[in-house]
This record gives C-alpha cells, sequence and structure tokens, in this order.
C-alpha cells in the first residue's frame, strides 16, 4: 500500500466516523462503506454481506455491480472454511489471482467470477 493509499484509507474511515456520529441510519453507512471501497480498489462488485440473526444465514444488505435478483434471492449458510475464519476471527480474505486459488475464489464468489 502506498503513502496515498494510506492516506486515502485514513480519510475513508474519518468519513465513516463523521456519518456514523451524525445518524442512527445504518444503511447511509453501508452505502458509504460500498461506494468507497468500489471507489479505492476499483471494484466490479462489491457486496456487504450480514447474518440475519433469525435464520443464521448469511444475506447481501447492500451490493454494487450485483443484479437486483441476486442480491434479494442470496442466501448461504454460516462456513467453517474460509468465510467462517473471516466471521469468528476477523481473518481478511485475499485474491490476489483466482486463476491460481480457484477453490478459495469459488467459495467467495458471489454472482459472478472475478479475476482477483
Amino acid at each position: 500500500m502506498t503513502t496515498a493509499n494510506h492516506e486515502e484509507c485514513l480519510s475513508f474511515v474519518s468519513e465513516i466516523l463523521t456519518v456514523l456520529k451524525s445518524t442512527n441510519q445504518y444503511e447511509k453507512v453501508l452505502h458509504l462503506i460500498v461506494d468507497r471501497v468500489v471507489r479505492m480498489f476499483h471494484c466490479q462488485t462489491c457486496a456487504i454481506v450480514v447474518v440475519d440473526p433469525a435464520t443464521e444465514f448469511l444475506h447481501i444488505a447492500l451490493g454494487h455491480g450485483i443484479s437486483h435478483t441476486f442480491e434479494k434471492t442470496f442466501r448461504r449458510k454460516l462456513a467453517t472454511g474460509t468465510i467462517g475464519r473471516l466471521l469468528w476471527t476477523g481473518t481478511p480474505i485475499f485474491i490476489s489471482d483466482s486463476g491460481v486459488d480457484e477453490d478459495l475464489a469459488r467459495e467467495v464468489m458471489l454472482e459472478n467470477s472475478f479475476g482477483s
């Protein structure tokens, strides 16, 4: 990560904290997070996936570059693999090349396959 990226990340966190202080509407915060992640990392697709406490299934709270139909019908059981580690330990998922790590890419893929 370059110095400019560090500054951009700090600005991003500051923006989120400002919005958090000014609203109790979590949707505004989620929109801001998705918007900034897409801009910073030039993502074609981005999603915030949350656990539904009633069903204990994952569902998409907000997405970018994902069809509305997919977003509304997506349901996935809590996993014990990579996604489970992310949920329980906070271990980030990083895929630099999906061709090299096809199993991991397939596990975290949402609607469409991706390169990295």
